[in-house]
């Protein structure tokens, strides 16, 4: 006979198998959790996902060259110069040396927008409506410069204003992304940010020099956002009259001796004058102070001139009445006569 706890033991196993089995196994009628049946259609997510600054400052500049493309171009340029250095003349090389600086400095910043991604962000944010202030004050002294040149010819006055015009500009468009950015047109609060705004104002004055920063091309970029055209006015459309409305605007023309313009069932302009005048109420005043004596004035004669003509028309028609009597006394006579001859 084996021992108790030999047997102990395998009952013990026993019932963890069968309350594991029970576990696995769920009883009749009760509902599958979510995810056992991998046919069911999966339901899409509501709320969209968020984006790192990161992943939006990559977005925003996948449009441009990407940091691979710009190694292997500086790799091309770079080779071509060290092995035609020789062979090639002055400005084709001075091209090419500028062309590599462009791409030196378009590396540079791009690799600064994905890897500071939220302080760029953060300092685009803060500063865009300064930087869009400045851009278009700059934009607008480059053409007012550029007309007067036009005008007057050849000036070294002017074409220095035009120079630092143009390099205003490239400071607004090309100032380093991920750094504060330090006001044109504003005195600055203390001589370190003075200093801090000359030094990076000459880095992009040495960044032109070199070719790196293209300046008529910026220029030319921000003139081309300014100039839209002249704005067009927006026709809105007027609404309609109502009949009440339209009878009402009629009704006052007419008291106010307004000409109104019609054109006709012929397409011809007619011109309606209303022949009444202005009455003397609240809201339409008459012209003259002397209507009313005018109105009492012709009221008065009208009302002695009745009488007149009531005892005109009297005698008229007695007048009349007395011819008639005498013709039918002779209509009469003249048949007596007649009879008598008959007779």
């Amino acid at each position: 006979m084996p021992p108790k706890h030999f047997n102990n033991n395998n009952n013990n196993n026993s019932n963890n198998n069968n309350k594991s089995r029970s576990r696995d196994v769920p009883p009749a009628g009760a509902r599958q959790p979510t995810g056992a049946n991998d046919d069911a259609p999966s339901r899409p997510s509501s709320k969209p996902k968020r984006h790192s600054a990161a992943t939006k400052i990559k977005a925003g500049t996948s449009m441009r060259k990407s940091v691979t493309q710009l190694r292997s171009e500086i790799r091309g340029l770079e080779r071509l110069l060290n092995k035609k250095r020789d062979t090639l003349n002055a400005q084709s090389r001075s091209d090419m040396e500028r062309k590599l600086a462009a791409l030196k400095f378009q590396l540079d910043r791009t690799q600064t927008l994905q890897r500071d991604a939220a302080k760029v962000e953060k300092f685009e944010a803060m500063y865009r409506a300064v930087k869009f202030v400045e851009r278009v004050k700059a934009t607008r002294t480059v053409r007012k410069l550029q007309r007067k040149l036009e005008t007057a010819g050849e000036d070294e006055d002017l074409q220095t204003k035009l120079d630092d015009a143009m390099l205003d500009v490239c400071y607004v468009m090309h100032f380093p992304p991920a750094t504060k950015y330090y006001a044109l047109y504003k005195t600055p609060e203390d001589k370190e940010a003075e200093m801090v705004r000359d030094e990076i104002r000459g880095q992009i004055r040495s960044l032109v020099e070199s070719g790196a920063i293209d300046r008529e091309a910026t220029v030319a970029r921000c003139l081309g956002l300014d100039e839209d055209g002249p704005r067009e006015k927006k026709k809105t459309k007027r609404k309609g009259l109502t009949e009440e409305e339209v009878r009402h605007q009629a009704l006052g023309n007419m008291l106010r001796g307004v000409k109104v313009e019609k054109k006709g069932a012929a397409g011809v302009d007619e011109t309606i004058e209303s022949e009444a005048k202005p009455i003397n109420d609240d809201f339409f005043m008459a012209d003259d102070a002397s209507d009313d004596d005018d109105k009492s004035e012709s009221e008065e004669e009208e009302k002695a001139a009745r009488p007149a003509a009531a005892r005109g028309q009297k005698g008229e028609v007695a007048a009349s009445s007395a011819p008639s009597s005498d013709a039918s006394s002779s209509d009469e006579s003249d048949s007596d006569s007649d009879d008598d001859m008959s007779e």
